[in-house]
């Protein structure tokens, strides 16, 4: 039999890569793909190079080579992975490991990556590395030194890298924080949690998208904030507050442009009324809120100066409704 080999080269890859999704039929299929589906063994095919891997050699993958002390799949990260090879954001080539000992392959790193082929059933290019060792012992050891150093990139220096922040005059911290209030608005106005939402939490990608029509709102606020108090202005444009609004800046623009203004210039202010007992909140030492009550805070000024009462304190903590007055988030 003639090229065994799973490695492709590059002059051929190049005809064959496949970066959409796309059925199996459309890639020129290889012996060791062919081989998973005919259920044959497949350690033997499996060679250093370039892999495409097809859904069906990923599940081979994981049920037969997979390490005995490999942990457990994390749902939400996977969901992350899916939703990029979905959407074409993907990265082909990514690094699959296995140890092999005494001839047998042993999945070292991948396992996640591997899942989502199978989920999304879209075939994927990896790089296949394998790394011989002599003993269990140096199999074990191996298998440690994968995903313990990693440091992933921050929101701020993804957005530095798009040069979304100069090219909208923001501040790096600015333009972080206009992501984050995105995110927090297509969450219904709470903060979201990683186990249940994890494309909002840790895909870059979709939160940037996300903020994509935020960035010319943001850019309203930031005139708005010219001559303000430069503490209360400080502590109010974080990404809790500005969720709120945002909101209320799209959908109630008059009456925002001149709550906003008045909360940020902190002059002149009337006791009781929702400006002041929010800046008077805001500039407080005792205030140490976290995102979503932040969230709720500025809701409950905002509803109140909407609805035109007085507005005595502020107990965001207590507030389990996200409602936002004037805005689609009413009836939350």
């Amino acid at each position: 039999m003639q090229n065994q080999a799973t490695a492709v080269s590059s002059k051929k890859f190049a005809r064959t890569r496949v970066f959409n999704p796309a059925p199996v039929e459309s890639i020129v299929r290889m012996d060791i793909n062919q081989a998973a589906n005919l259920g044959m063994p497949i350690d033997r095919y499996i060679k250093e190079g370039r892999l495409i891997v097809a859904p069906h050699l990923a599940t081979r993958i994981l049920a037969d080579l997979n390490y005995v002390h490999q942990r457990d799949i994390e749902p939400p990260h996977v969901k992350v992975i899916s939703y990029l090879m979905q959407h074409d954001m993907w990265t082909q080539g990514s690094q699959l490991a296995f140890g092999r000992l005494n001839g047998e392959l042993h999945l070292m790193n991948g396992q996640h990556r591997l899942t989502a082929v199978v989920e999304t059933g879209i075939p994927v290019e990896f790089q296949v590395l394998i790394v011989d060792v002599a003993t269990a012992e140096e199999l074990h050891e191996l298998y440690t030194r994968y995903d313990t150093t990693q440091r992933e990139r921050k929101g701020g220096e993804v957005l530095n890298a798009l040069n979304l922040p100069a090219q909208w005059g923001f501040s790096k911290s600015f333009a972080n924080d206009v992501v984050g209030a995105a995110v927090v608005i297509a969450n219904g106005m709470r903060r979201p949690v990683y186990t249940r939402d994890p494309l909002l939490t840790s895909c870059h990608e979709f939160r940037v998208q996300l903020a994509e029509h935020w960035w010319p709102i943001a850019g309203e606020l930031k005139e708005l904030r010219k001559g303000a108090d430069s503490d209360v202005s400080q502590r109010l444009f974080k990404a809790g507050f500005l969720s709120v609004m945002l909101v209320t800046m799209k959908y109630q623009p008059a009456k925002a442009r001149v709550f906003w203004k008045r909360v940020m210039d902190n002059s002149g202010l009337v006791r009781e009324t929702p400006e002041h007992t929010f800046v008077k909140l805001l500039t407080g030492n005792s205030w140490r809120g976290d995102q979503d009550s932040c969230v709720a805070a500025a809701m409950l000024a905002w509803n109140a100066a909407y609805a035109g009462k007085k507005l005595v304190q502020i107990h965001p903590d207590g507030c389990k409704h996200r409602k936002v007055l004037g805005t689609p988030f009413e009836r939350s």
